[in-house]
């Protein structure tokens, strides 16, 4: 079966992750503003890497459409954390509804592999860029001309998320 070094290595990775995720969350319950954007970005980042390590490094499937689950959610996070939402509400709301997106998406794409599913995800990258600046540009256009709060945050945030 498994030998006593192979246990004890895969407790101590497991006790390393433990430490590390709760050195992380204690590091965020602590810090403020700037360091709340860092630890999202730094959480953002991660998870594109495992998924793509996933995707392409356990199964060899190409996928080009991670950029647009990432836009979506950062999206998502902006506008909620501009609109004064909490941003351990922001969060989860915004991966909750990438992954909605996603589960989404997943049901045409699930019997593609190859060429074809590297086809879907790129195409899908490239709608959610499409409908980000459309959207902004509506979005402007509209909080122009009714001077709405709510249309004018979604710009705001928007712009930050393209500069």
């Amino acid at each position: 079966m498994y030998t006593r070094a192979f246990i004890s290595l895969l407790a101590a990775l497991l006790l390393a992750i433990a430490t590390l995720t709760v050195a992380g969350v204690l590091l965020a319950f602590m810090s403020e503003g700037y360091s709340h954007f860092i630890l999202a970005l730094v959480a953002l980042t991660a998870v594109v890497g495992v998924g793509l390590n996933v995707l392409l490094g356990l199964s060899g499937q190409v996928s080009l459409g991670h950029v647009g689950f990432y836009a979506i959610g950062a999206y998502t996070a902006a506008i909620l954390t501009v609109n004064g939402v909490s941003f351990w509400i922001a969060f989860p709301v915004a991966g909750l509804i990438t992954g909605i997106v996603g589960a989404l998406l997943a049901l045409p794409a699930l019997r593609a592999s190859g060429p074809y599913l590297a086809m879907i995800t790129i195409a899908f990258a490239f709608i959610v860029q499409h409908a980000t600046i459309e959207s902004q540009s509506s979005q402007y256009s509209w909080a122009m001309r009714k001077n709405s709060p709510w249309a004018t945050a979604g710009c705001r945030a928007t712009r930050r998320l393209i500069e």
